[in-house]
């Protein structure tokens, strides 16, 4: 899907050792939106086991997306390495 794409980036820069959470999820964000019809409702990096935000990918994380595509809610949970 094309929030699928809009996150393989960032699981690269996660796998090439870019651990800041923060800048991670912004750069999810920015590319969500670049989505045509898209609205994000969230793009979070969550610890994977708790699903608290992480500032730092010093431990499993997913990246947490919920964004609507016109009418449609689209929900993902991607893995990060």
């Amino acid at each position: 899907t094309g929030v699928q794409t809009c996150a393989l980036p960032i699981c690269e820069r996660a796998r090439k050792g870019d651990h800041n959470g923060e800048q991670l999820e912004a750069s999810l964000n920015d590319a969500l939106k670049r989505i045509p019809r898209s609205r994000v409702d969230y793009a979070r990096i969550l610890d994977a086991d708790t699903l608290q935000p992480l500032s730092c990918l010093d431990r499993p994380a997913i990246a947490a997306v919920a964004v609507f595509i016109g009418t449609t809610r689209l929900i993902d949970n991607i893995p990060l390495p």
